[in-house]
């Protein structure tokens, strides 16, 4: 429904691949074409990416990752970072299974190469969760307050980005029509916290607290918690491009409670 900056930049390959890293045992017989073409693989994905073209990106991150395998043992921290890339890509093509299976074994390589409680493997928690979603909502929640947790003993974790991560979570999780009443109240409360920061650092007509509103809105609304719903869908109103989508709740909501004057006043509002 809603479309929200990005937490985070999609992970580009740089320093990793400096000519220096192929020493390692058994690169000394690769072929110059070899290499040849994992430099133009990963450049064609970090062009792709850059450029959001996510079918060509999974082709490129794909054969990236399949060439390095040529190139580095099986647990080397570059086939992490191209096996990472390679998870991104399903999950931007919506193979979320297969995105959470590349992205669950990059999780055990940063592990071992960075430590449990690095910004890599904080970081890697929210992109299995965002690939979690829409089959393991459960699974999803707990990665995200796990990567959260984890990013907060960094100094530039400031709470907008936790914002912004926690109100990405609850908008998916309250429209994908399979969260359970547990998934659904972990996701209210993140987007508590969300608006609670947004309308302290940027009021309440701004976009981003008028959706955290509505997502509370929403929220309460499948939790059938009506008297919350309309109070926080009412004040995402204040925004008109959020607030389109929350004149259809309120009026179901004032339709359940017999209020037709004012149902048919937020029909007139509806996208």
């Amino acid at each position: 429904m809603f479309q929200l900056k990005a937490s985070t930049k999609l992970f580009l390959l740089t320093a990793f691949f400096c000519s220096h890293l192929f020493a390692d045992d058994g690169t000394q017989s690769t072929t110059l074409t070899e290499l040849e073409q994992f430099k133009k693989a990963r450049i064609c994905y970090s062009d792709s990416v850059a450029a959001e073209l996510w079918e060509n990106g999974l082709n490129c991150a794909e054969k990236s990752l399949d060439l390095g395998r040529k190139l580095f043992s099986s647990g080397h921290k570059n086939i992490a970072a191209l096996t990472h890339n390679y998870g991104l890509m399903l999950a931007k093509n919506k193979a979320y299974l297969k995105a959470a299976e590349a992205l669950e074994t990059t999780y055990s390589l940063y592990k071992k190469h960075y430590g449990k409680k690095s910004e890599k493997v904080g970081w890697l928690l929210i992109d299995l969760a965002d690939a979690q979603l829409i089959h393991n909502a459960e699974k999803a929640i707990k990665n995200y307050q796990k990567g959260v947790n984890i990013l907060s003993l960094q100094e530039s974790f400031d709470p907008l980005i936790k914002s912004e991560i926690y109100l990405n979570a609850s908008v998916h999780l309250s429209g994908s029509g399979q969260s359970s009443s547990y998934t659904l109240e972990d996701a209210l409360a993140m987007s508590y916290f969300a608006y609670e920061t947004y309308l302290k650092v940027y009021g309440e007509s701004h976009h981003q607290t008028a959706l955290a509103a509505f997502s509370i809105g929403k929220i309460s609304y499948l939790s059938r918690d009506y008297v919350i719903a309309e109070k926080f869908l009412e004040k995402s109103l204040v925004n008109q491009n959020i607030g389109k989508y929350a004149h259809g709740i309120l009026v179901e909501i004032h339709t359940k409670n017999g209020r037709t004057d004012l149902a048919q006043n937020h029909q007139r509002w509806e996208c």
